[in-house]
């Protein structure tokens, strides 16, 4: 098998990847949204969780934190969520919409977007972006979700302690450890992306 073979193998491994974990990140999320609805019937709030898309969600989330500041969570869903809804969310859509094809040296991403970029005097139109992609790349960005999902556990968690439920043993870090984690996991990805001009 080629290398460059190998490498669609590996794109294709990491793209499986990244989708379980946001896979994962989301029902996080949606958990912190059932806490955030917990005064609303079960059956109401599963109508409304089956409703929502996932930015909905967030936004519900938010919203509620920043409104009815009430705990020390209320100060990270909102990082939380603007930490998903940054570049990570934009470089999720990107990989999984944007075609993947063979280029001259690597694999390449094809992005379908008309952006005009103003130089000093003519305004210059760009249509479609080719943009190398890795399987290195792609499993950065897979960190940074799973770092996102531990810091919505981290979240979760608390919520678990406020409401009566108390553990031994905690599973996730405390919330400033794990955004701190994401924060980083955000970085590398970002580091990476840059370095092979995915970042815009």
């Amino acid at each position: 098998m080629a290398i460059h073979e190998h490498e669609l193998d590996k794109i294709k491994h990491a793209l499986g990847d990244m989708c379980i974990a946001w896979a994962h990140l989301e029902e996080a999320c949606f958990v912190i949204l059932f806490y955030t609805m917990s005064s609303v019937e079960l059956s109401a709030y599963e109508l409304i969780r089956n409703e929502l898309d996932f930015r909905g969600a967030l936004q519900v989330c938010k919203g509620h934190a920043v409104a009815n500041h009430w705990e020390r969570h209320s100060d990270h869903i909102p990082i939380l969520v603007d930490m998903i809804d940054g570049e990570i969310r934009s470089a999720r859509n990107r990989l999984i919409h944007d075609p993947i094809t063979d280029g001259v040296h690597s694999y390449v991403r094809t992005s379908n977007v008309t952006r005009y970029r103003k130089s000093p005097h003519k305004l210059h139109v760009e249509i479609g972006t080719y943009t190398d992609v890795s399987s290195e790349e792609i499993y950065a960005l897979t960190r940074s979700i799973r770092a996102l999902e531990r810091y919505a556990g981290a979240i979760i968690q608390y919520l678990d302690w406020l409401d009566g439920e108390r553990q031994i043993k905690w599973e996730f870090p405390s919330m400033e450890l794990a955004q701190l984690g994401a924060h980083f996991a955000i970085t590398e990805y970002t580091q990476i992306a840059k370095s092979r001009g995915s970042a815009r």
